[in-house]
């Protein structure tokens, strides 16, 4: 193990930063959507608001992308998730909100914590999932890559009928189509 001194694109440290930065532009655009729904920012998001200003869609994509980022940050970071010790384990910091001051402190967390609120995240977010609003779904959490993510953290969450259940929902009955054989 060396220590790593050197920060190029592909550096511990770049991945770091650059996840969390995309967690604080979820948690901005958050903050923004509870504003525009009339909800007071920075308090618990009032769903039934955001749907009554047609802001579903956002707001789901805008989960979506805190939790990928928090799952990737966790899953090269910590421990793999087990029933067994992940409540011992050392997690990472869960950005929840907006930051609204200078340089403030996080509480690290366990493993679990993490991906109970990864996994609280997956699931607001997906019945509010939508495509209409992209004019390149490719760049989005558009439905599929929703499902995808769904898939992938309940099969490192140790939940298997759910990640075979959001596999099924991401490929249809018959993969096959949907994969490249390599």
């Amino acid at each position: 193990w060396e220590q790593v001194t050197e920060t190029p694109n592909d550096s511990p440290s770049n991945f770091w930063d650059h996840a969390y930065y995309a967690i604080a532009h979820a948690n901005q655009a958050l903050y923004a959507i509870q504003d525009i729904s009339g909800q007071e920012p920075g308090t618990a998001l009032d769903v039934e608001k955001v749907v009554a200003a047609g802001l579903q869609a956002e707001m789901a994509e805008a989960l979506l992308c805190r939790a990928y980022n928090h799952f990737l940050l966790v899953n090269e970071f910590c421990l793999n998730y087990n029933t067994v010790s992940s409540e011992k384990d050392l997690g990472i910091p869960y950005m929840e909100e907006a930051e609204t001051q200078l340089n403030p402190t996080y509480e690290r967390g366990n493993v679990k914590d993490v991906y109970d609120k990864i996994g609280a995240d997956i699931k607001m977010a997906l019945p509010y999932v939508s495509e209409s609003y992209y004019k390149v779904p490719k760049y989005h959490f558009n439905m599929r890559a929703a499902y995808a993510f769904a898939a992938r953290y309940f099969l490192f969450h140790e939940e298997w009928a759910e990640a075979e259940n959001y596999a099924t929902k991401c490929l249809g009955s018959d993969p096959s189509q949907m994969l490249r054989d390599w």
